[in-house]
């Protein structure tokens, strides 16, 4: 306790501390003139906050609520479950383009592998390009590699320059949309008889030469053909003996091989025992040509001279096709 201050009745007398509190009282946002009181104000709070939580009080600390809005509403979500909708509905059809533009390419690529092999084969043979063989009875069945007879005709002369089976099939050929010239389906397994066959030839039917060496995969039973391949070659049937002569020279400019088949959605029939649809969903066709080059075609400018779909296209409706393919960019 401090002395007394002069001048002042006993009554009146009151400690520093005292005094100050009474000041802070009376004015709580002005700070006590002594900093150490100051501490000793804040030390008695401490303790008196200390005894009540004691006591089971709660403070006003541990009672202060969570903000209103930390969580996410409702509304909230239900906006945000439409946005990432939206935004699914809009790149959706991106996707699947940037997909359709992947196959078309290795398509592409496969058509490319196929050509270098059709070159190396025609500079062993002369130029000629591989024996062509239509089945009897479907214009446009030119997919045959090896026949039950064990002759390779069309692509199967070319398993010696490329070693490489998924090279004769479009990707777009799978077993759900083309079971029959898909690679390796359950109704186009792959199986190749080794050694003998035929070789090149002016045009359809056997020639002279040797045919292609051993292949990959297990082979058929004596009797039974050999696979399909997804790319056809050019329909030469409409012409008949006038066809220039099967040759590289002759077809430097014009389409040899190509995935377009001339149907969409056909059931099939004959040897074909499930159906055959265009490659690409219908969206156009990759061709390669005599010099090498594959370029790709839409499918609206064949598809105004002959709507492509179930119906067969007859042997002279194939050579206005390819002479449409000849000449599209």
């Amino acid at each position: 306790m401090s002395p007394t201050a002069p001048g002042l009745h006993p009554r009146y007398e009151v400690t520093n501390r005292s005094l100050a509190v009474a000041r802070a009282r009376e004015n709580p946002y002005r700070p006590p003139a002594n900093p150490r009181l100051r501490l000793h104000d804040d030390d008695d709070r401490a303790e008196g906050l200390t005894g009540r939580m004691r006591h089971g009080e709660r403070s006003d600390i541990s009672t202060r609520a969570a903000p209103a809005g930390a969580g996410f509403t409702l509304v909230e979500l239900l906006v945000v479950l439409a946005v990432c909708a939206l935004l699914v509905v809009i790149l959706a059809p991106a996707l699947q383009s940037v997909r359709a533009h992947g196959v078309r390419v290795r398509c592409a690529g496969n058509l490319h592998q196929v050509g270098a092999a059709v070159v190396a084969y025609a500079m062993d043979h002369h130029r000629a390009l591989p024996t062509h063989h239509t089945e009897a009875g479907i214009a446009f069945d030119t997919f045959a590699m090896q026949l039950d007879t064990g002759e390779s005709v069309n692509l199967g002369l070319l398993m010696d320059y490329t070693g490489a089976p998924a090279a004769f099939y479009c990707p777009s050929q799978d077993e759900r949309r083309s079971p029959c010239i898909a690679y390796n389906s359950q109704q186009n397994r792959w199986r190749w008889r080794r050694g003998g066959g035929a070789g090149p030839g002016p045009g359809p039917g056997p020639g002279p030469g040797p045919g292609p060496g051993p292949g990959p995969g297990p082979t058929p039973t004596p009797g039974e053909p050999g696979p399909n391949a997804s790319y056809t070659a050019r329909s030469r049937l409409h012409l008949g003996a006038l066809a220039p002569t099967w040759t590289l020279l002759n077809h430097h400019n014009k389409v040899i091989y190509t995935d377009f088949i001339g149907v969409d959605t056909w059931p099939g029939r004959g040897r074909f025992t499930g159906r055959l649809c265009a490659p690409h969903e219908s969206a156009g066709y990759n061709r390669l040509f005599g010099d090498g080059s594959v370029l790709w075609a839409g499918a609206e400018r064949v598809g105004e001279l002959r709507p492509v779909d179930a119906a067969e296209p007859t042997a002279e409706e194939l050579y206005d096709y390819y002479r449409l393919l000849d000449v599209m960019p």
